[in-house]
């Protein structure tokens, strides 16, 4: 890290993906600041070492700052007393997503860095899909305690967008055991999904398997063995998450999807009320004991917004929410303008796949997302940074072949020894 500024940017990504602190015991978990002292040790670096520090501009990186602009102003007027904790966490992750925008400066360091963050959060994919074909579903797979993918529904919802980026991996190494062993862990990784109980992360795996087979170019073989893994892993399952699974057709029996619709209605009421900066972060928090008694309805239990729209809302108002919306369909879109910008150029066939694959994951979390509160999680965000650098690196190289071929249309001005033009007849 010392040494090279970037790998400090993957040091980062691994503390906050797989969260190995966490399995520590004692001061070790809790009690050493593992991810300040990297990102200290990291803008060091880049200090030390005079790193241009340049951010690519664009309508994404806009975008981002304008939200996190945003979710700093509303903290102003936030209710919550906890809410200033909630900011600063946020507040690092979207400097870590600058910082990477800064120091990632080629396609190897962007593809080791995605090689980190995959094998970081499918770690939880992996020995979570282990434990579910092993006990039968006989448990809940969680994630790290004390991190965003605590919860067995933010889990679930972070690794089904991550599927895709194993996907990414898997076709574009040359080694024929990585490839199997990228396609063991997708399975692996979908048995956590289904292992978590999660209704919403089933939704969320559905949609990521159907966009993966519609891109593929052997959609029927793709299709089948996606049948013959699904009913693989349901065959292992217990009762009890059928009988989970099967509240879905039943919505509007179920109290806990009752409980997202109050959550959702207090969401509105609040940012109708205040549309500018909404209640501030942790809005929905117990502890925002006026908000709830102003805007919830009555008996009304005390939930997370289980949506990342209306969490957005209800925490920022409207001006947040269409800044968050714009950066998702900017990134989407952005997406569509790096594969049409390289087809006819196979040297780029690379950034044609990762923004393809990019667009699956934000699919993924936007549809995943309706049902679960992970406005804030690191994931969609390092993969609209994926999105940018892709598309920075494409405009360099698609410049320099520009330039290139101009320099080689342009006839050459013969010179005699001395330097000088040879006189005209």
């Amino acid at each position: 890290m010392l040494k090279r500024p970037w790998v400090g940017i993957l040091v980062l990504a691994w503390l906050s993906y797989m969260n190995p602190q966490r399995l520590c015991y004692s001061f070790a978990e809790f009690g050493i600041p593992f991810y300040k002292m990297a990102a200290g040790l990291t803008m060091l670096s880049a200090l030390m070492y005079g790193q241009r520090m340049n951010i690519p501009w664009t309508s994404e990186t806009i975008l981002l700052a304008l939200f996190s602009f945003w979710t700093s102003f509303t903290t102003l007027f936030a209710t919550n007393q906890h809410s200033v904790e909630m900011w600063l966490r946020v507040l690092s992750i979207q400097i870590s997503i600058f910082m990477t925008l800064m120091l990632i400066r080629d396609p190897l360091q962007l593809r080791w860095l995605i090689w980190v963050i995959v094998l970081s959060l499918d770690f939880y994919g992996f020995k979570g899909g282990l434990f579910t074909i092993v006990t039968g579903g006989g448990g809940h797979v969680i994630g790290p305690r004390a991190s965003f993918i605590a919860d067995n529904n933010a889990l679930a919802l972070a690794l089904s967008t991550s599927i895709p980026l194993l996907r990414y991996l898997q076709i574009t190494t040359p080694h024929r055991l990585v490839r199997l062993a990228m396609g063991g862990g997708m399975g692996l990784t979908a048995a956590a999904i289904v292992g978590t109980f999660s209704r919403g992360g089933l939704l969320a795996l559905a949609t990521t398997t159907f966009l993966l087979v519609l891109k593929s170019k052997s959609k029927f073989v793709f299709a089948v063995l996606g049948v013959v893994i699904g009913i693989g892993i349901a065959s292992v399952m217990p009762k009890e998450w059928f009988d989970r699974m099967k509240t879905i057709e039943t919505y509007d029996k179920d109290g806990s999807v009752r409980g997202r619709f109050e959550q959702w209605q207090f969401a509105i009421k609040l940012a109708n009320d205040r549309p500018l900066t909404g209640g501030g972060f942790e809005a929905f928090d117990k502890a925002s004991t006026d908000l709830r008694a102003e805007y919830a309805a009555a008996n009304t239990s005390v939930r997370d917004a289980h949506s990342i729209y209306f969490k957005v809302l209800g925490e920022h108002g409207y001006v947040g929410l269409i800044i968050f919306l714009s950066l998702g369909l900017s990134a989407y879109f952005s997406g569509g303008w790096i594969k049409r910008a390289t087809r006819g150029h196979p040297d780029l066939a690379w950034a044609s796949d990762l923004a393809s694959i990019c667009q699956v994951s934000l699919i993924t979390y936007a549809v995943g997302g309706a049902f679960l509160g992970m406005a804030y999680f690191d994931l969609p965000y390092h993969i609209i940074a994926f999105i940018v650098l892709t598309k920075t690196f494409v405009r360099a190289e698609l410049a320099e072949k520009r330039a290139e071929a101009r320099r080689e249309e342009t006839p050459r001005q013969w010179l005699t020894p001395a330097g000088v033009a040879p006189a005209q007849a």
